[in-house]
């Protein structure tokens, strides 16, 4: 029983992980708490940046979804099914 909880965990905490990383921009990177915006002036062409506070979610979710992914499929083979005889 825990080792089919386990092998259907696995492959969901993966999934949410891509799923909140495609969501927030899929953003190659690391994670960002603020936002930047490119500003070009009209009249001089000269570009400013504005910074705006808000979360963006880099590839370390994918990273750690995949890390849970492996871990619980790595218990999962601990808890093989005993057969018997």
């Amino acid at each position: 029983m825990p080792q089919t909880i386990l092998r259907i965990a696995g492959p969901s905490i993966f999934l949410i992980g891509i799923f909140i990383w495609m969501m927030g921009g899929a953003r190659a990177g690391f994670s960002n708490t603020s936002i930047v915006h490119v500003q070009m002036d009209e009249i001089t062409g000269i570009e400013s940046k504005r910074y705006e506070d808000g979360f963006v979610p880099g590839i370390e979710f994918v990273a750690i979804g995949f890390l849970g992914f492996a871990v619980t499929l790595g218990a999962a083979a601990f808890f093989e099914n005993k057969r018997q005889s």
